[in-house]
């Protein structure tokens, strides 16, 4: 009767532990194991465990993900060098926040049109390797 019950609390906890993890964006199998093992702690863990944005969607901070097919441009992945300080700063930035140096509109607009172009020209092929920061590596 006991190993019964304790069977059925296992089974159940796995269960829901996978259900969590699923609705978290996260690996639903692993977590029922956990949940399956250590039965209310494991479904506890996953119960406090934050949701993950999806593979394809990951686009956070700095990191860019390389998608199939059509990509928009978005200055924030793009930095340019402060040609004073020799810093990265965004390339939509109109003053450089390390040593002050501004930028007029135009010199902006510019830039920002180079980069949407080349960024245009190289999804037909390869974009090439870029660093964290938008630069390019070799």
């Amino acid at each position: 009767m006991v190993t019964g019950v304790l069977l059925f609390q296992a089974i159940a906890c796995g269960v829901l532990s996978g259900i969590v993890a699923s609705n978290k964006n996260r690996n639903p199998a692993g977590w029922g194991v956990l949940g399956f093992l250590f039965g209310l702690f494991g479904l506890s863990a996953v119960l406090v465990m934050e949701e993950v944005e999806p593979q394809e969607k990951e686009v956070s901070g700095r990191r860019s993900s390389r998608q199939s097919g059509a990509q928009e441009f978005n200055p924030d992945k793009h930095e340019k060098k402060c040609p004073d300080c020799a810093e990265y700063i965004k390339i939509e930035a109109r003053v450089c926040k390390h040593c002050g140096r501004e930028f007029s509109d135009e010199e902006v607009k510019r830039q920002v049109d180079e980069r949407r172009k080349s960024v245009k020209v190289d999804q037909g092929g390869s974009e090439g390797k870029t660093g964290s920061r938008g630069r390019r590596e070799a």
